[in-house]
């Protein structure tokens, strides 16, 4: 052990004290995990560009398993071992190389410009009702 781990958990002992005497920075601290963590976990927006309507027959997680044991040379263990949400990104950016799916990259450049040119059409046409 070393002859330091007194002074340490000392230390950390009063950090954490003096983060959770102020509200502000417990809010902030809880936000920040948040945004971490929903950022960690978000598992990618896609679209299947097959036949509509078409269902699998098998629960997905059994045709995640087989694609990536069978398409991405996963073996059983590391299949297993991988954490869902990397599987997940695995298995879309396959899918999206092979053409058979779409990832939905968020909002554009241009989509945003246009909802502000919107926007601001609106604020002006208020204005105008108003004044």
């Amino acid at each position: 052990m070393s002859r330091w781990i007194d002074l340490r958990i000392q230390w950390m002992t009063w950090r954490r004290r003096s983060l959770l005497a102020s509200q502000v920075e417990v809010e902030k601290a809880v936000r920040v995990l948040g945004e971490y963590l929903d950022e960690a976990t978000r598992i990618p927006q896609w679209s299947s560009k097959g036949a509509s309507g078409s269902e699998l027959g098998t629960p997905f997680a059994q045709h995640l398993r087989a694609t990536l044991l069978s398409q991405l040379n996963y073996d059983p263990r590391t299949v297993d071992s991988t954490p869902y949400l990397q599987a997940m990104w695995d298995y879309v950016s396959f899918m999206e190389s092979e053409g058979r799916v779409a990832v939905d990259h968020g909002i554009t450049d241009e989509d945003e410009d246009d909802l502000i040119r919107q926007a601001n059409e609106f604020a002006q046409r208020i204005g105008a009702v108003n004044g």
